[in-house]
């Protein structure tokens, strides 16, 4: 193999560049077919969910290039936590599936159990970062975690090959390629992650070599039944514990889809209607998480969370935004509170619980 050297960045104006080029594509694709619509009335089934596909690709350009600029001012706030990076790599899996099954490709893991100690938000965003730009390069997506020894670190390997039966892969954009190695260059290098890059013929090799790792104790490990399939990140510490997230909100309809993600992911969810009934149930049990609609925070609330943050400050808080194209992690932040859009509430959410009920209690 012949190792490719990681760049350690881009000069800003190369990467404003690029996220212009990334973003050029969807907005001329919008622009043309709202001129299409104005010139004919009429749009299609087919027209409308392209014309969806194409917002959800801008919008996703500008939430990445907001964490890039909280990552080139250099002053990001990082919350160490214990976490289990095999649950967070079988989360991310699950969650680029979809689209890769779309694409044809057919993915094999070897994922151990494995325990760091990093951010949480940049350990989710690295790993979702290596799974996207890995899934890129071929048919077949291999995924390896293993805990190496002597002194204790662990490694992710994403290994991928064209499948001469599948046929030609689809190439991907130069602008797109770029612009995704850089987002998780910086990310792994504000976390400290060795990155290495390797091609030997058709065969492209990523590698992130982490420090600081360990294995679980035995009482935290799932049955292997669990981690037989890209399912099995659903099968937390947390969920089988009995833990049960508290939502704070009036909303029947938001509960209802809060409750159907915390259903997907084995998770028992408490709600409470005001800020005042949320007081008397904390008081009562301490949840492991609170999920609280915006427009239910008031000054009780406030209060709440304050007293919370005495024992904890970084007790975990998942505030629903009724604001468009938002998922801010706490740790991109100068708090503890995790930022999710209702209307990306069932893809953005699950990440959001998962951050927080990994954490090591």
């Amino acid at each position: 193999m012949n190792p490719i050297a990681p760049q350690a960045g881009f000069a800003q104006l190369d990467i404003a560049g690029v996220i212009g080029l990334q973003l050029a594509e969807p907005l001329s694709q919008m622009q043309q077919m709202v001129h299409n619509f104005l010139q004919s009335g009429k749009i299609s089934r087919a027209e409308v969910q392209q014309l969806g596909s194409m917002i959800d690709s801008a919008r996703k350009t500008a939430m990445q290039s907001q964490q890039l600029a909280r990552l080139a001012n250099g002053r990001l706030r990082q919350s160490l936590e214990k976490l289990r990076l095999d649950i967070l790599v079988t989360q991310a899996l699950a969650e680029h599936m979809p689209r890769m099954q779309q694409l044809g490709i057919v993915s094999q893991q070897q994922i151990h159990p494995v325990e760091v100690i990093f951010d949480p938000g940049l350990l989710i965003s690295l790993v979702d970062a290596g799974v996207e730009w890995m899934s890129l390069r071929g048919h077949q997506l291999d995924v390896a975690l293993h805990l190496e020894s002597s002194p204790e670190f662990s490694t992710l390997r994403f290994t991928a090959r064209p499948l001469p039966e599948a046929g030609e892969f689809a190439e991907t954009p130069p602008e797109f390629e770029k612009f995704s190695w850089y987002l998780l260059m910086e990310i792994a290098r504000t976390m400290g992650v060795k990155v290495t890059r390797s091609v030997f013929a058709t065969e492209t090799t990523l590698t992130l070599e982490f420090q600081r790792s360990s294995a679980p104790p035995p009482e935290a490990l799932d049955h292997p039944e669990t981690r037989s399939s890209v399912d099995s990140w659903q099968h937390t510490e947390a969920a089988q514990s009995g833990t049960a997230p508290l939502l704070v909100t009036a909303d029947d309809k938001l509960r209802r889809s809060v409750e159907i993600v915390c259903l997907n992911m084995g998770l028992v969810l408490n709600v409470a209607t005001t800020s005042a009934r949320a007081a008397r149930h904390c008081a009562k049990e301490r949840p492991p998480l609170i999920i609280f609609d915006d427009r239910a925070d008031d000054d009780e609330l406030e209060a709440l969370k304050a007293e919370l943050a005495q024992t904890d400050p970084f007790f975990p808080l998942i505030e629903i935004v009724h604001d468009a194209n938002t998922l801010l992690m706490s740790s991109w932040m100068s708090d503890s509170v995790t930022r999710v859009s209702v209307e990306n509430l069932r893809t953005h959410l699950p990440r959001a619980l998962m951050m927080g009920l990994s954490k090591k209690k």
